[in-house]
């Protein structure tokens, strides 16, 4: 079968390559053709058939078979053409009306050699050129020699410039036949030429460099050149073009490197671009796949811009970038761009939602929301206690006065204290505006609710939605409650979606009715942050640390005091964590722990009418921060700023962030905050040195809140990454030993958690080296 996908339209076998296209008869009458070429090896009548009648249930309009080889196999094409499997099998999967058997010279010409009075008269030559542009068009296609960058990449290439989309000539010439096929096509140039040496760009196009000197060894006798690669771009200018010589670009959609080798004394007449795709002249291409004003073949392509470096836009949107580089024009391995985070990344709403509930014990951490779900959420939102006081009440009050329907009969709410405390300020607001009898109804009661609620508009309240899987529920049992002349109307306290584009799809559901027009949804407030029940809480990953960190202590010693720490802590992270115990100080654990981690004055992330107050912030508005502006930057509304993974390309935060957000309680905060391999640096050897070096400088000044306040959370983290958790941190081997060094002067009474981890990261550096 054709090497890419199930809609190829040819197929390659053996030394066989089969494509079909449409030629012009000489009378403006469109002639449909099937070409089995073969420079080599003839196929053998009856598997030639069998791949002919696969590739007919694909292509059924062709009329003629041609046989195109070189001339050295002439008697191999006519006894084709008389093979008795070969056409039992054609006559039973297609309706040909002619096989013909045609062979090339030296010099690339096409000649028909069966006889033209069993064939019909044509003239094979006037229609080789198309012919064979076909055939490299849809090998092009076919084989997938175009690389398209997926969402959040593009490409820098050889030559130096960015780019979304990049050609690469190997996989359109890995196979035997699409190389002779190509040297084939390339005689009519090359036969013309004096030369002892090919060079090519690339090695991986060596193939048709060796194809080439062997049908012009073949079909006139010459000596065989030498096919050398100059490595491209980079290679060029190590490369002396001294010896008589042609030259071979694999692919270009810009001509620059044809102009290089121009100025290096290779002139375009003895230069070859196998596939261009590009503006301006094509002069020296042997198959221009550029799609031009006047062409009608869909399997062309749009030329598509490159940037200089400084000018990409991808790059200003801090799109992840895969270098091109090496003889075969290769992703380079292992490499990430590190991304620093900035204040773009902290949106308007974001801002308006720290300035709403900063100090206001709306946000928490490690919080477990419903009684039968283990699952505790990273960061949660409640209303309740804020909707308590007066200032809440009134923010509340005021909107829903503007929204509330004059036909309000019933208050449904979500079954959750953020709810009910709204839905008790809306019936106090119907009240008082001379709504009489409205019934406030709890969700759950919905699902065994007997009756019609058709006597008005049915208030949906909800406190806080995320992804909004609770209002599409009621939304459904709603809709066949209020059959016969009911409403609805939905009131959101906190929305905070993970995306903009899901939180659409979920409020278009929500509004639509059968009869037309929308049912009206209104919120107070919106931020979107990472989903609200992640299963790899870093509190949760916390606990199962320490009790690993508390198993292995127990196979090193007995009675270790350490041991009553790390219940300690095991037994706090079952509960909910405020203010600011959440992170981990360096002296933890301690008789005489007397550290804190508070914020500096003015963060980054937040207004300046909260900035001053930053001290007091508590981890979970600092938490709340970092995993959002995190997130913004993974999954932005325009998707411009993505840190998704992608395996070998994926983006990391730079260790720079680490060294920009200096605070111990934001470096704790983005070392939990971190997903997937945004903190993987084991193969990026200078972020992993800058991360090793602020680790050194953290654990040498432990002792010190301001300088090695996070030296714990930088250990653990590091664990996490031995142990194989997902968002951990990891350094390359080599750095690995300067922190195990620096903290050796930690004891076990000063920092007894930090001392036991130190203990086990060696312990799980040694295994991993073992």
């Amino acid at each position: 079968m054709a090497e890419v996908g199930s809609r190829a339209l040819s197929i390659t076998f053996e030394d066989t390559f089969v494509y079909s296209t449409v030629v012009d008869d000489g009378l403006n009458v469109p002639r449909a053709v099937t070409i089995a070429f073969f420079a080599t090896a003839a196929p053998d009548g009856e598997q030639l058939g069998e791949r002919l009648k696969e590739h007919f249930t694909h292509v059924p309009m062709s009329e003629e078979l041609w046989l195109v080889t070189a001339a050295t196999h002439r008697e191999s094409a006519l006894s084709l053409v008389d093979d008795a499997d070969l056409n039992n099998r054609l006559r039973r999967s297609s309706a040909l009306n002619a096989i013909r058997a045609i062979t090339f010279d030296v010099r690339g010409t096409w000649t028909e050699v069966t006889d033209a009075v069993t064939t019909g008269a044509f003239d094979v030559s006037s229609a080789q050129r198309w012919v064979q542009t076909a055939g490299l068009r849809r090998l092009f296609k076919d084989t997938g020699a175009l690389l398209d960058a997926h969402a959040g990449l593009h490409y820098i290439k050889p030559g130096g410039k960015h780019t979304r989309r990049f050609i690469r000539a190997a996989a359109a010439v890995a196979r035997s036949a699409h190389s002779n096929f190509i040297a084939a096509a390339l005689l009519g140039w090359a036969s013309a030429q004096n030369f002892e040496r090919i060079w090519v760009d690339t090695a991986s196009i060596t193939g048709v460099g060796y194809a080439l000197g062997e049908l012009l060894h073949t079909l006139d006798g010459r000596p065989l050149p030498r096919v050398d690669s100059f490595g491209g771009h980079e290679g060029l200018k190590d490369v002396s073009f001294t010896t008589k010589c042609i030259a071979l670009i694999s692919a270009s959609t810009s001509g620059e490197l044809s102009r290089a080798m121009e100025g290096e004394a290779v002139g375009l007449d003895r230069q070859r671009t196998l596939f261009y795709i590009g503006g301006g002249t094509t002069q020296n291409v042997l198959c221009d796949m550029s799609d031009r004003e006047g062409d009608t073949d869909h399997d062309l392509v749009t030329p598509w811009p490159s940037w200089e470096r400084g000018q990409c836009p991808d790059c200003e949107n801090q799109q992840n970038a895969i270098v091109l580089r090496g003889d075969a024009f290769t992703p380079v391995p292992g490499l990430a761009t590190p991304v620093t985070l900035v204040a773009k990344y902290s949106t308007a709403d974001h801002v308006a939602f720290l300035n709403r509930f900063f100090q206001k014990g709306v946000l928490s951490l490690n919080r477990n929301d419903n009684a039968d779900s283990s699952v505790r959420r990273p960061v949660s939102v409640h209303l309740a206690d804020y909707v308590a006081t007066e200032e809440g009440r009134e923010k509340i009050a005021s909107r829903l006065n503007r929204v509330i329907p004059f036909r309000t009969r019933y208050i449904i709410h979500a079954d959750n204290p953020d709810a009910l405390a709204i839905a008790e300020i809306a019936l106090s607001l119907c009240g008082e505006v001379g709504l009489k009898d409205v019934e406030v109804i709890p969700a759950k009661r919905l699902r065994t609710f007997e009756g019609k609620l058709d006597q008005g508009v049915s208030l949906v309240v909800a406190g806080v939605v995320n992804r909004g899987q609770d209002l599409l529920n009621i939304s459904r049992r709603l809709r066949k409650l209020i059959v016969g002349g009911g409403d609805i109307a939905y009131f959101i306290g906190v929305l905070r979606p993970p995306s903009r584009k899901m939180w659409d799809q979920t409020r278009s559901n929500l509004e639509w009715r059968t009869n037309g027009g929308k049912y009206p949804l209104t919120h107070v407030w919106y931020v979107e942050t990472e989903s609200a029940a992640e299963d790899d809480s870093p509190w949760t990953q916390e606990a199962d640390v320490l009790l690993t960190m508390k198993s292995w202590l127990r196979t090193e010693t007995s009675g270790d005091p350490v041991e009553a720490v790390l219940d300690a802590r095991v037994a706090a992270l079952s509960e909910e964590l405020s203010e600011r115990n959440a992170f981990l100080n360096s002296d933890h654990g301690a008789t005489e722990a007397s550290m804190d981690m508070r914020l500096n004055p003015n963060f980054a992330f937040w207004d300046k009418s909260i900035g001053r107050s930053a001290p007091e912030a508590t981890h979970a508005e600092v938490y709340f921060t970092m995993s959002t502006v995190l997130h913004r930057a993974r999954h932005s509304q325009d998707g411009k700023y993505a840190l998704f993974e992608q395996p070998g390309f994926g983006n990391v935060l730079s260790a720079e962030n680490f060294n920009r957000f200096n605070d111990a309680v934001i470096q704790a905060a983005l070392l939990r905050a971190a997903r997937g391999r945004e903190l993987r640096y084991e193969d990026l050897d200078n972020e992993s040195r800058q991360m090793a070096a602020i680790i050194c400088s953290s654990l040498g000044n432990w002792s010190d809140i301001d300088q090695g306040g996070a030296a714990l959370e930088f250990v653990l983290a590091l664990i996490r990454g031995y142990i194989q958790l997902p968002g951990a941190l990891r350094l390359a081997d080599r750095h690995i030993d300067s922190v195990l060094k620096a903290g050796d002067g930690v004891t076990s009474t000063e920092a007894p958690l930090l001392e036991l981890a130190l203990r086990f990261l060696r312990a799980k550096v040694h295994d991993a080296r073992s």
